[in-house]
């Protein structure tokens, strides 16, 4: 998302040398890349992103960009691919061959018999015949005319409308894949599938589908991350540190030294000062998935979709499960926030209400008011339960509430709306202000303090606060979509609000969850879609 990069591969000092960028001329309005190729023969790299393609020449260093002005389709340029010489882009909009490296030629669905302008990819069948992966169906391409063939129309396999991808192998073999992970080995001459492979997982969604040197398929999914088809079958290609999938819902560092990490797929804990040992993985209910963590002082409660368990520090084996199957029908019992009071009273957070168990007895509670259930007004969403001396602060869709004792005492919601710059009472965030000055409370992208009688804006920032942690020189901020955002602290007592900037260096494009350190220098960042950052020195050590 930052631009092109060149990684040197020699040592220095027994390290790695800096990864410089390479520097394309106002590289700075083209945005993410998107798509990329070598032309090894003449020592060009080609380069997409939206609206533009650039060709990077290493013998001269310098680069050209095509825009719309040189007849680009002006959309996301999805794979380059070279086919004799000639480069061949597909793009969202339509497809782009520039040949003999300079003159580009478009084809779109309004100056040509192109028949879909969703392009995924391109290959060639050794004949002269091009083959492109589309929403549609299968485009042919003979040089002169084009035809479609729709997914229902190719016997032998069973292939979703949409085609993503499409490749080649070295013995010339083609392979389509479908947007939910279905592969077919398409053959030319018949039109049909003489092999299917099933998807590698349940609820696939493949985005890209390439081989390797050794003939072997591989397919990316942008959530469900790589598999690799070896062997007669589908491995995942997992990162060295083990993750089991990159969609965090929640991290926690717990006092045993260890790093909880709560996934679309799996609870996972390993050493905070050895990442690279084995993980291990937790049991949970049939089917349930973790949201959400809370660290007591006698042990850890993980939320999940079918309510909460509790697994205490020193014995192991006296595991309590909390299953919300008795809350009224037709309302989730997944459990996103987790707390407890001075009294021993557990407080679970749903999408739809709050329920406080005593030990023995869950209590169901709609947080309505009679008004409010006359008109059958939806409970609202919770996203934030904090402990506040014998008060319970409870964030959500409707407000800042208190609860003492498991009973609602007070709360704020219209209150909230007017002072939000949009308008909105959600509040999803609620933590005690490191100089001791009341609670930090977030309302949608807004940071307000809150001193028990009136709320003071903070900061705001560009998306919505999703977690708030607080460092020994640094107040951390996850955000919706704009990054992870620092505010500097002299201890903390000094907080340099003015100076909230977002980190440099970590991704922006994707969502952040959670925030948590396992040490004065190591912060952990979970990503809704980018896995597990650790970030080691923040501050400068």
């Amino acid at each position: 998302d930052q631009g092109i990069a060149r990684l040197s591969t020699f040592f220095i000092d027994d390290e790695y040398d800096y990864i410089p960028w390479l520097d394309l001329p106002d590289e700075g309005f083209l945005g993410q890349v998107s798509a990329m190729a070598c032309d090894d023969q003449r020592q060009q790299l080609w380069v997409g992103y939206t609206g533009f393609l650039s060709r990077y020449d290493a013998a001269t260093q310098d680069w050209r960009v095509y825009t719309w002005q040189d007849g680009l389709p002006g959309d996301t340029v999805r794979k380059i691919t070279l086919i004799d010489g000639d480069v061949w882009v597909a793009i969202a909009n339509g497809v782009a061959v520039v040949r003999d490296g300079v003159q580009l030629e478009a084809f779109t669905t309004e100056n040509s018999g192109l028949p879909c302008p969703f392009v995924h990819g391109i290959v060639s069948d050794g004949s002269g015949m091009l083959w492109m992966a589309s929403s549609c169906g299968l485009i042919s391409f003979d040089g002169a005319s084009w035809s479609l063939l729709s997914s229902e129309a190719i016997s032998g396999g069973a292939l979703a409308p949409m085609i993503m991808d499409i490749v080649t192998m070295a013995d010339g073999q083609i392979w389509l894949g479908d947007g939910f992970g279905a592969l077919c080995q398409f053959n030319p001459d018949t039109q049909t599938c003489s092999q299917m492979l099933a998807p590698p997982s349940d609820f696939y969604t493949l985005d890209r589908l390439a081989v390797d040197g050794k003939a072997r398929l591989a397919v990316g999914s942008l959530f469900q991350g790589l598999y690799l088809y070896a062997g007669d079958d589908w491995s995942p290609l997992q990162t060295r540190d083990q993750l089991a999938f990159n969609n965090i819902r929640a991290i926690t560092h717990t006092p045993d030294g260890g790093v909880w990490v709560a996934s679309w797929s799996a609870v996972q804990y390993f050493s905070a000062s050895q990442p690279d040992a084995p993980w291990t993985t937790v049991d949970m209910p049939a089917n349930a998935q973790a949201h959400s963590f809370f660290v007591a002082n006698d042990g850890l409660w993980i939320g999940h979709t079918r309510g909460a368990r509790f697994i205490p520090y020193l014995e192991p084996g006296h595991i309590v499960d909390l299953n919300l199957k008795d809350i009224p029908f037709g309302l989730d019992s997944t459990v996103v926030a987790i707390n407890k009071d001075a009294n021993g009273l557990v407080y679970l957070g749903l999408p739809n209400g709050l329920v406080v168990w005593d030990g023995s007895e869950l209590r169901f509670d709609d947080m309505l008011s009679d008004v409010e259930r006359e008109k059958s007004v939806r409970p609202p969403r919770v996203y934030s339960i904090l402990l506040d001396g014998t008060t319970i602060r409870v964030g959500s869709s409707k407000g800042l509430s208190n609860y003492v004792d498991g009973r609602f005492q007070s709360g704020w919601g219209e209150s909230l709306q007017a002072i939000s710059s949009q308008g909105t009472s959600s509040v999803g965030v609620v933590a005690h202000a490191p100089d001791g000055g009341g609670l930090l409370v977030a309302i949608g992208n807004e940071l307000f303090r809150f001193d028990g009688r009136q709320f003071e804006l903070l900061l705001e920032l560009p998306s919505q606060i999703r977690s708030l942690y607080v460092g020994p020189f640094q107040l951390w901020l996850a955000t919706e979509s704009s990054g992870l955002v620092a505010v500097p602290m002299d201890g903390p007592s000094t907080i340099y609000w003015e100076m909230a900037s977002p980190y440099p260096g970590m991704p922006d494009q994707l969502g952040f969850q959670a925030v948590t350190m396992s040490d004065s220098r190591t912060l952990w960042v979970g990503s809704s879609e980018n896995g597990l950052i650790r970030l080691v020195a923040p501050f400068g050590q």
